[in-house]
């Protein structure tokens, strides 16, 4: 019998590459599908924002023109600027009264003194703890605070904080952060204690507290900043800006040399002026000076736009103090306020709270 040949298909090239480009659809719908399953693990895995403001925005914004220090580069101009119209003799003094420069060298220029900057670098931590918490959720974040009450501040002023979380930044700095909110406000804490081997370092950093309460508007803000520089030796300064009022009050106070300002000083500025009163020196700087003896209590009234000397009762206005008391080295002294502050920064007292990284 003979054989019959039966035709076998071939497939042509068309259908493979066909089947070939089926499977790659396939494949990259797979890739899709897993990436979508990652990103929703991820973002089940991490937390929403905290809602904790920044504390520095409140207070560069209601800072005075004229307290701003220029950038660096203009600094020498502007001191070349100066010496020549100082020679100028005109009806309008140029320069500000030098209280008011102390001030601005002081406490609003860059250096260990520069409050505002200290409050930058609190908002620098809070960020990167926010973006770790937005990576992974921590726990503290959502539990119930706790209040800490510190020991009564100069001035009779009392300061109550709510944490929920606390983070150890690192055993060589002694920085420990504390931190919660609750309807109206966030709460921070920074206490440092530097071990005794930081002590040999080139910039050993500086055993104090930074305390901050702040509307979650990020409208208000209040803060003490507390620096220890011995057993006998400290540093008070208390802060409060408001944004949309425009308004800055501080009161500074300290026991040592360097702060410039340590017989005490309150600031005030409402929009465009600008009024301080107090002892614009330190103990013994000028040599001889002593606080609350030597005196005297000078009040200034300067524009917010360029310091310019202002008649007091151009003032009348801003001179009443809302937030801030008066503080004096002697208030610091009888007070025993050095022993308050190195005693609060070494042993807070703060009731138990979940470690951030938990």
């Amino acid at each position: 019998m003979a054989e019959i040949e039966k035709d076998v298909p071939v497939r042509s090239s068309g259908c493979r590459k066909k089947r070939v480009l089926g499977f790659v659809v396939v494949g990259v719908v797979l890739v899709a599908v897993a990436a979508v399953v990652i990103v929703m693990v991820m973002k089940d895995n991490g937390g929403d924002d905290m809602g904790v403001p920044p504390l520095k925005p409140p207070v560069a914004e209601s800072t005075p023109q004229g307290l701003v220090p220029p950038p660096a580069s203009r600094r020498r101009l502007l001191r070349e600027v100066a010496a020549g119209a100082g020679r100028l003799v005109q009806r309008r003094r140029l320069s500000p009264p030098p209280a008011m420069d102390t001030i601005k060298e002081r406490l609003f220029s860059p250096g260990p003194t520069d409050f505002t900057n200290r409050l930058g670098m609190v908002d620098d931590r809070m960020a990167e703890l926010n973006k770790r918490h937005k990576e992974s959720e921590r726990k503290c974040v959502n539990e119930a605070t706790v209040t800490w009450k510190p020991p009564t501040f100069p001035g009779a002023a009392s300061f109550s904080l709510k944490f929920s979380c606390s983070e150890t930044m690192g055993p060589d700095s002694g920085l420990t952060v504390y931190f919660g909110k609750d309807t109206s406000h966030a709460y921070i804490a920074e206490l440092q204690d530097p071990p005794p081997s930081a002590s040999t370092s080139e910039n050993p950093p500086p055993t104090m507290a930074v305390l901050a309460s702040i509307t979650l508007d990020g409208d208000m803000v209040e803060t003490w900043q507390i620096v220890s520089d011995a057993p006998n030796v400290s540093s008070w300064m208390h802060i409060v800006a408001n944004r949309t009022a425009d308004m800055l009050e501080v009161s500074v106070a300290g026991q040592g040399q360097g702060l410039g300002l340590g017989c005490g000083v309150r600031l005030r500025s409402v929009g465009d002026l600008v009024y301080s009163t107090g002892e614009y020196a330190d103990q013994n700087m000028p040599p001889g000076h002593v606080c609350q003896q030597t005196g005297p209590v000078e009040n200034v009234c300067v524009s917010g736009i360029d310091l310019s000397n202002q008649t007091l009762s151009h003032c009348s206005s801003v001179n009443q103090f809302a937030h801030v008391a008066s503080m004096t080295k002697t208030m610091l002294d009888t007070g025993d306020f050095a022993a308050t502050a190195l005693a609060m920064i070494r042993n807070p007292g703060i009731p138990p709270l979940t470690n951030f990284n938990e």
